[in-house]
């Protein structure tokens, strides 16, 4: 069987993290955006409550310095730039640089006030 085709790996890998937020985080109107190009602004998914600009990698051998690097190079402005990877077998992480963490952590992310997850009342399921 060959290599795996790089495209279709992205888009499994980003429509699992569309279903974490989804089903985990409580965020049902996640979406994953459709890429052709890669160009600025356009991140791998949309949280529409939260101004992320969301990198999705789901590899066993990650740099996470090219990959946020990435995030922040494409983000619109005001966007908070993460990584969000995982390798096979293993759980979602979250990268992000230090200061942008603390922004989110003392509460001076953008649009603040929308960062508390809506209520799950299980009604839209898959």
């Amino acid at each position: 069987m060959g290599r795996i085709n790089s495209r279709m790996k992205g888009k499994r890998g980003e429509l699992a993290a569309v279903k974490a937020w989804k089903h985990d985080g409580g965020y049902q109107n996640t979406y994953r955006t459709n890429q052709f190009c890669g160009k600025a602004g356009d991140s791998d998914i949309v949280v529409p409550e939260l101004n992320f600009h969301i990198e999705v990698k789901v590899v066993e051998r990650l740099n996470i310095d090219d990959a946020l690097a990435q995030a922040e190079r494409d983000r619109l402005p005001g966007q908070t730039p993460l990584v969000m990877h995982k390798k096979n077998g293993t759980e979602w992480r979250i990268t992000m640089s230090f200061t942008d963490w603390l922004e989110v952590l003392h509460g001076e992310y953008p649009d603040n006030e929308t960062i508390e997850p809506p209520k799950n009342d299980n009604t839209n399921s898959e």
